[in-house]
């Protein structure tokens, strides 16, 4: 559900503006989608070379920026709740129009919690490859390298260079 599309007619007053509430979704909503069409993209390109570091690590990355994405977009949500909530007890709103927010609200959680589960899945799997390949190339799979060259963002866990 896109903000824009399902909250229609809703004012509220976010960080002091008075603004249409899909108005204030409209940047999140938009890197949201963003999001979502990257790691699609990823995620593709995954299934032909699962072992490749750099679409892991890219994978990670975007989960991690989707995360915020939508925790911004939450933010915004239970900042407007309490007033949304007043004009639909004043009659400011119409039913539909509350209910339209309301199921936003709950989509948005249910996307947080899937993103948060999915990077949390994903995060062991690609630990696991990352540490494996870094091994291989750098030391023929034997010890463990000094320190970790930045490329996977951390994934390897080993000890980045620099961050004793």
């Amino acid at each position: 559900m896109a903000g824009g599309k399902t909250i229609k007619g809703i004012t509220v007053e976010i960080g002091g503006d008075t603004t249409k509430l899909g108005k204030a979704l409209d940047g999140v909503t938009r890197t949201s989608r963003n999001l979502q069409g990257e790691l699609k993209q990823v995620n593709n390109l995954l299934k032909l070379d699962p072992g490749n570091t750099d679409l892991l690590a890219q994978k990670q990355k975007i989960l991690a920026d989707s995360i915020e994405a939508t925790k911004d977009k939450l933010d915004i949500l239970r900042e407007a709740q309490s007033q949304i909530e007043q004009q639909y007890a004043a009659g400011t709103i119409d039913r539909g129009a509350y209910l339209d927010f309301q199921r936003e609200l709950v989509n948005t959680e249910q996307r947080l919690d899937d993103l948060k589960e999915k990077q949390k899945e994903f995060g062991s799997v690609a630990k696991q490859v990352m540490q494996e390949r870094v091994w291989r190339e750098n030391v023929g799979g034997g010890a463990k390298p000094a320190a970790c060259n930045g490329c996977c963002y951390g994934l390897c866990g080993i000890e980045r260079q620099g961050h004793g």
